[in-house]
């Protein structure tokens, strides 16, 4: 029996507006998250807000100022509440001048790329929340939740018979 990842949901970041607009308690969902992807939120998800927006011309979020840290905090739905083996951020430096990191719930932080690119977190717990943690400037583009697969099983049978005394090995499912 073993099991691996698999992806149980993405959280897609939307643009919905034109300029930069400040994420509040009372932003619903659906004004920053791709239609498909709400369904893991909750409908007003966002907490622990400080130098988070969403807007300006972007298909992303960005958190943080050049110069002050930013966090966001997203609520999760009864369907976004699983087991998390890992969780990816997809994520790029606002200026490519002015390094950054982050950190998602209270993992040690990592250095954001300059491009976008994927930052991956070993959670294995379950989770009710994301908290994200940037130290300036940056995008997030996705957040890709994975869990642990169910198991694969399959039945292994010995026969040992005269034809065959050393002998024989099935299997109800190929390993691969």
């Amino acid at each position: 029996v073993w099991a691996e990842d698999e992806l149980a949901y993405t959280i897609i970041f939307k643009n919905s507006v034109n300029g930069n607009t400040q994420i509040q308690s009372t932003t619903k969902s659906s004004t920053v998250i791709a239609a498909n992807c709400t369904t893991f939120v909750a409908s007003q998800p966002f907490s622990n807000i400080s130098k988070a927006y969403y807007g300006d011309n972007k298909t992303s979020i960005r958190i943080g100022t050049s110069s002050d840290p930013g966090t966001l905090d997203i609520a999760l739905s009864n369907n976004g509440q699983v087991k998390a083996t890992k969780v990816v951020v997809n994520c790029y430096l606002y200026n490519s001048g002015k390094p950054a990191t982050l950190s998602l719930n209270g993992k040690t932080a990592q250095s954001i790329p300059t491009s976008a690119g994927d930052l991956t977190f070993d959670i294995n717990a379950d989770i009710t929340s994301l908290s994200i943690a940037i130290s300036k400037y940056a995008f997030v583009n996705t957040i890709s939740v994975y869990k642990e697969s169910a198991p694969s099983t399959f039945t292994v049978t010995c026969e040992v018979n005269e034809e065959t005394p050393w002998g024989t090995l099935s299997s109800t499912d190929p390993i691969s």
